[in-house]
């Protein structure tokens, strides 16, 4: 890199999102990167979005991170970089990545753990869960009157809100 600023585009993050797509995990590792502005722009400017432009084996428009490749180019990461890169990692699965929390948590500020909470309870798929009262409602009635069947409407359990939503905002900082 010559100095230019090189960002990461909506294609990438778009592509990024689709690899991802699917597994919560994934999902949540590719939200990290993308929504921690300083490190997408990075792996872009370093040619560690990787995409399948020259496969014709992978479906068109994926993107992948190349966590590991990025890690030991040494690209002179602050430890609050170090600690997310560890956590997207992680939730990629990618090897050599377990996160010891106790280190990894402790030296974020407060926008780097907002996303970190917040991938981590993507992860957990706390954004797809549902209050479960009218199906709790319905067993204790069942039990109750002796009932072999259950009258319960499943569209009757709300969508919940995600445990820890995402910020609004990115985290665009050097942290």
């Amino acid at each position: 890199m010559r100095g230019d600023v090189v960002t990461a585009t909506a294609e990438q993050q778009a592509g990024l999102r689709l690899w991802a797509r699917g597994l919560y995990p994934y999902e949540a590792g590719v939200e990290l990167l993308i929504r921690h502005r300083s490190l997408a722009d990075r792996m872009a400017a370093g040619g560690f979005l990787l995409s399948n432009a020259e496969d014709p084996e992978v479906p068109r428009g994926l993107v992948w991170p190349d966590v590991a490749g990025f890690v030991d180019s040494g690209p002179g990461l602050s430890g609050s970089q170090r600690r997310i890169v560890a956590i997207i990692g992680s939730l990629l699965g990618v090897e050599g990545y377990a996160v010891d929390l106790s280190d990894a948590v402790a030296g974020l500020d407060r926008d780097n753990m907002a996303l970190v909470l917040a991938a981590l309870s993507h992860a957990n798929g706390a954004h797809e869960h549902r209050d479960m009262t009218a199906l709790h409602q319905a067993l204790a009635e069942a039990q109750r009157d002796g009932a072999t069947t259950l009258a319960w409407d499943p569209a009757a359990d709300e969508p919940l809100p995600p445990l820890y939503p995402w910020p609004a905002e990115a985290v665009t900082a050097g942290g």
